[in-house]
């Protein structure tokens, strides 16, 4: 039987949760980012949690709830960001803040982009009912804050484009870094801060061609 694989998460709980709801979520998290939606089981999160599976459909019902509480605090997470939810621009100096404050998000939120990445990757299925799911908010976040950095207009899918190259780039990279740790010739810092740099110049040259 698969078991969740711990991977490293943001510590705290959300005001209001019980211990075991709380403990549900934070296991459906590993889950998900692990074996992604379809893969993830019911089973296997109880097991992470140490509750029996009745007790996880209990307080959730079905796992696409489930999953769907998951993603409504990726998006909370994204939403209270203070640099994402209020971004300032528009100019190159601005960009490079929403930028550098989109990968430092996913570096201290690395479950999060992992099911970011599945679900752009994976949702075939889901994605006739995306409207519905909690992940659109948190989305809705990051295509602004890059609207306004860019000064584009809400019309104008430039944002919109741009936000999901970055994020592609972005994920692919920091999810994959114990395969970069392995073959690198030169530390993971310095792959990050070349990374970083590069990722800005790539975005600012994107849109004085668009």
């Amino acid at each position: 039987m698969a078991t969740v694989t711990k991977l490293r998460r943001k510590p705290g709980r959300p005001a209001g949760d019980t211990g075991l709801k709380f403990d549900i979520v934070c296991a459906a998290e590993v889950a998900f980012a692990v074996y992604g939606f379809d893969a993830a089981s019911i089973r296997q999160i109880a097991n992470a949690a140490k509750v029996s599976p009745a007790g996880v459909l209990h307080h959730y019902g079905t796992k696409r709830r489930l999953y769907a509480e998951v993603l409504k605090r990726i998006s909370e997470s994204l939403e209270t960001h203070p640099v994402l939810s209020r971004p300032d621009g528009p100019g190159d100096d601005s960009l490079h803040r929403v930028i550098d404050a989109l990968l430092d998000w996913i570096l201290d939120n690395d479950l999060y982009a992992r099911i970011i990445l599945r679900e752009i990757m994976e949702n075939d299925e889901r994605v006739q009912s995306a409207r519905q799911l909690p992940l659109r908010d948190g989305m809705q976040v990051i295509y602004r804050a890059v609207r306004i950095a860019i000064g584009a207009t809400p019309e104008d899918p430039i944002s919109e484009l741009l936000s999901l190259q970055i994020l592609g780039a972005a994920f692919l990279f920091y999810t994959g870094q114990p395969t970069h740790r392995s073959q690198a010739a030169v530390s993971i810092e310095g792959w990050e801060k070349r990374f970083r740099t590069l990722l800005i110049q790539t975005a600012s040259c994107a849109i004085k061609i668009g």
